[in-house]
């Protein structure tokens, strides 16, 4: 037995990077190609604990470099 329900969203939040003010912005990011991302600083993820170069490393993330 099937049971159709109306669904109704209220609202939404979420942060995207290189769109910080508004979903205009965002929009402007998607439209316009441009890149949200960018490198971490190093006083916040120190690569060499949790990256490596090579896919065999358990436990890191590989890391080849951007692109």
């Amino acid at each position: 037995m099937l049971i159709h329900a109306e669904i109704y969203i209220v609202g939404m939040a979420t942060v995207y990077a290189g769109a910080t003010k508004d979903l205009t912005e965002f929009w402007e990011t998607v439209l316009t190609c441009r890149r949200g991302f960018r490198e971490f600083p190093q006083r916040r993820l120190q690569l060499s604990e949790y990256g490596s170069e090579s896919r065999e490393d358990r436990d890191k993330i590989y890391v080849s470099g951007p692109g």
